[in-house]
């Protein structure tokens, strides 16, 4: 389940992904800003990076993720 941020509201839905290797929780003081990567790469939908030991993890913002049109076409699919 995620809650993604809309205007002056909040959806919440259902998401789907491949796979889930891990679900950690990471606090504040763990999570840097995302590096930059150039033009060449879009890090928009990227929320920062959590270091949690040795592992480093990117951290997605579901905000950004699902663009409005999605949001859009999930709501119309839902009214059917």
């Amino acid at each position: 389940m995620v809650q993604v941020a809309r205007g002056d509201g909040k959806i919440i839905m259902g998401a789907s992904v491949d796979e889930v290797s891990e679900v950690m929780e990471i606090s504040a003081d763990q999570i840097e800003p995302a590096p930059e990567f150039g033009t060449s790469v879009d890090t928009a939908f990227i929320l920062g990076m959590g270091k949690v030991g040795k592992k480093v993890v990117i951290l997605m913002d579901v905000d950004k993720v699902l663009s409005s049109g999605d949001i859009s076409i999930l709501k119309q699919v839902g009214q059917r």
